[in-house]
């Protein structure tokens, strides 16, 4: 290898600067094939392949890291690999979501090698400003949730997909790119909370122990923000992606944010209050939509604290009526660091509707430090495979169409007489007749829907019974509460 000796000058320079060599781009995967089968496996040519480009690069054993770039679609090398200190760069870009490349990633988590990233934004060719800021950030800190070793930028002075113009100015990613690497740097991913209004999130901590939650909604728009509102700390601050700073809006003792697609970083938050939440964990999450049956909802929830405290639990249910819990509350002295356990006994009203359900429990926890909120979850009424979903609209003829649709995700058949009960309207009713893998719709039509809407009619409600028919299976019954306009 000829061109190995004209690199010696250049590495016995940089041999106490640099630890680490890649021997690619971020980008070609060429030399894969060279040491690898498709199988991520050496051979030992392979081996000994790879050992004679290695003595180029660290002579005198040093043992400076390596590192290839791989392919999302090539096996990685496996427990026996044969290379210490060794590390993989793979590249996001366009073609893979960032939420493929995490799915990725984590299941690697454990390889016996070091892992890499490096991030190409979307190109400034192709999508809007706006767009390529929401993609980049929202990228940045989904890979910080896989504990990936370096997060890098494949071409940060690159005029599509960079940061810097040729020139080295600053362009339009500069400033969401320093806000997101400055606020993640060296901190370590927590987990993720149930928000009242399902926003994602990402907690993390800090050196010094600090908490922040990274938030952003799918189906928020700038216009039209989707409200979360909880207990957050004393003095949560609101962080955008340009680096401006907020105060949050409180209403009594929540906070009020408002979330877009972008993420938006709080910092400042009370972390008993975060750990609390990310430790809480419903043992019973799908239960039988059937009325009057009572089923006992196990739950644990554990002190991360450093002191003793007094936990108080009150479970609350979606809307009053629907639910009955008891014992209504529970109190227990918990030592720090230590797991506690309870239950509740749950039972369901005929009217309390199906699906997936949030309630919450009310906190309250008296120690060192005295502080009262909500915790978030989530419970599954009925079958989860077998379900229906509703548009309401009003038509040209100003009458409102309800249009139906039952969804069967499992290979059973059902039969389902479905009521929908309309305030100061007839009764309505169809049937769902055998119907197996795939989706039935139906459509229900209100006349005059607007003196409906201007009577002050908000909702409505649809009942459906199972039927045992002799050919199929007998369902679990259904309840929803639909809004009269649901666009």
């Amino acid at each position: 290898m000829l061109w190995g000796e004209s690199l010696q000058p250049t590495l016995r320079t940089l041999s106490l600067l640099v630890k680490d060599w890649q021997w690619t781009s971020d980008t070609d995967q060429s030399l894969m094939s060279q040491f690898f089968d498709s199988t991520g496996q050496m051979s030992q040519a392979g081996k000994n392949r790879f050992r004679s480009f290695q003595m180029l690069f660290d002579p005198d054993q040093f043992g400076f890291g390596i590192g290839l770039t791989w392919g999302w679609n090539q096996d990685v090398p496996d427990q026996q690999f044969p290379i210490p200190n060794f590390s993989l760069n793979f590249p996001v870009d366009s073609s893979i979501t960032p939420e493929d490349a995490v799915s990725f990633l984590t299941e690697i988590s454990a390889k016996p090698f070091r892992c890499r990233v490096s991030v190409s934004p979307l190109s400034a060719e192709n999508y809007a400003l706006d767009v390529r800021i929401t993609n980049f950030v929202q990228c940045l800190v989904l890979l910080k949730t896989t504990g990936v070793d370096t997060i890098s930028l494949t071409a940060p002075k690159d005029e599509q997909i960079g940061i810097l113009r040729k020139d080295g100015t600053p362009n339009e990613l500069y400033l969401p790119w320093q806000t997101t690497a400055t606020l993640l740097s060296g901190c370590r991913f927590l987990g993720s909370i149930t928000l009242p209004n399902r926003s994602r999130n990402y907690c993390f901590e800090g050196k010094g122990g600090e908490c922040m939650i990274v938030i952003w909604n799918d189906g928020a728009t700038p216009d039209k923000p989707v409200i979360e509102s909880l207990y957050l700390g004393n003095e949560p601050e609101m962080i955008d992606v340009w680096g401006r700073h907020t105060v949050p809006e409180q209403i009594g003792n929540n906070q009020t944010i408002p979330v877009t697609q972008t993420p938006l970083f709080i910092a400042g938050l009370n972390g008993d209050a975060v750990r609390f939440r990310l430790n809480m964990q419903t043992g019973m999450k799908t239960i039988s939509s059937k009325p009057e049956q009572t089923h006992t909802i196990p739950f644990l929830y554990k002190n991360d604290s450093a002191f003793p405290v007094s936990i108080q639990i009150t479970p609350d249910g979606p809307r009053t009526g629907d639910w009955t819990i008891t014992p209504p509350s529970q109190s227990v002295n918990v030592e720090a660091g230590l797991i506690g356990t309870g239950a509740f006994d749950l039972t369901l009203s005929p009217r309390a509707d199906t699906g997936r359900r949030l309630f919450q429990y009310n906190v309250k926890i008296t120690g060192a430090e005295s502080t009262e909120f909500a915790v978030y979850d989530e419970m599954m009424i009925g079958n989860p495979d077998v379900f229906m979903e509703f548009v309401s609209q009003l038509n040209e003829n100003g009458d409102i169409e309800v249009i139906q649709t039952f969804i069967n995700n499992s290979e059973k058949v059902y039969t389902y007489n479905c009521r929908l009960t309309i305030p100061n309207r007839p009764l309505q009713k169809s049937r769902v007749t055998r119907q197996g893998f795939g989706r039935a719709e139906h459509v229900y039509t209100i006349p005059r829907g607007t003196a409906l809407l201007d009577s002050g009619v908000t909702e409505m409600m649809l009942r459906a019974d199972p039927v045992n028919d002799g050919l199929g299976i007998l369902g679990e019954p259904m309840v929803y509460t639909i809004p009269l306009m649901s666009e």
